[in-house]
């Protein structure tokens, strides 16, 4: 039952918007991603934010995949409507291109999602609402395309400044008597940016958390347009 539940709270809430997965994955173990544009190069919108999508490669020793097709983050209502910006920019303005990849390191977590998109403007301006919203998000709810909704309180999170700009925030969940902590990193290069949602029971070691957001930094960076 713990197992479940789990499961119905973390695709409610930790899909790094923010981040929803494809059904299947890439032969050489690229996390899923949305369909290309088939047009050639990476500085196609599409291509380019799947070529700055973690792998399982990039993560330490333990993390798998996660396909278990969570929901998106694009597919949660939240109320009041401003405060979706913290779960991901593209809730506020929708993006050229996005891909999304989820992982775990274990049934029940902790858990990595991550959502990459490439915007018409300056993703940075995007995250500049986010440090508004949360003064005025306090507290606020999301509810899935499965009914199931999710009660938040958000507090700032330090964390290393990357990018154009950085937001780091934690998002401490309650579905009915359980519990979730669900730490949020958003970082804007040039038009692009990248939301990573990590947590579950409880949050990562901060070491392992800016490690990984480095990794997808970079690699974001690399494409960046």
């Amino acid at each position: 039952m713990r197992n479940a539940t789990t499961r119905v709270i973390l695709v409610a809430a930790v899909a790094l918007t923010l981040a929803g997965c494809a059904d299947g994955s890439e032969p050489d173990g690229q996390a899923p991603t949305q369909d290309s544009t088939g047009q050639d190069g990476v500085d196609q919108p599409q291509q380019r934010v799947e070529a700055a999508l973690l792998t399982v490669e990039d993560l330490p020793d333990g993390w798998m995949l996660d396909l278990s097709g969570a929901t998106s983050s694009r597919d949660l209502t939240t109320e009041p409507a401003e405060c979706g910006v913290l779960l991901n920019p593209a809730n506020i303005q929708e993006p050229l291109a996005q891909a999304e990849a989820a992982f775990a390191a274990g049934p029940t977590g902790p858990f990595i999602n991550q959502s990459v998109s490439a915007f018409d403007g300056n993703a940075a301006e995007l995250l500049a609402q986010a440090v508004d919203a949360v003064d005025r998000c306090a507290e606020f709810s999301s509810t899935g395309s499965d009914g199931v909704t999710t009660t938040f309180r958000a507090t700032p999170l330090s964390f290393p400044s990357l990018g154009d700009r950085t937001v780091a925030l934690r998002l401490e969940g309650s579905v009915g008597p359980v519990q979730l902590i669900v730490d949020r990193v958003m970082i804007a290069a040039g038009s692009d940016g990248v939301t990573l949602g990590a947590g579950g029971f409880a949050p990562l070691e901060a070491d392992e958390l800016e490690s990984i957001a480095t990794i997808a930094f970079e690699k974001l960076s690399g494409v960046a347009g």
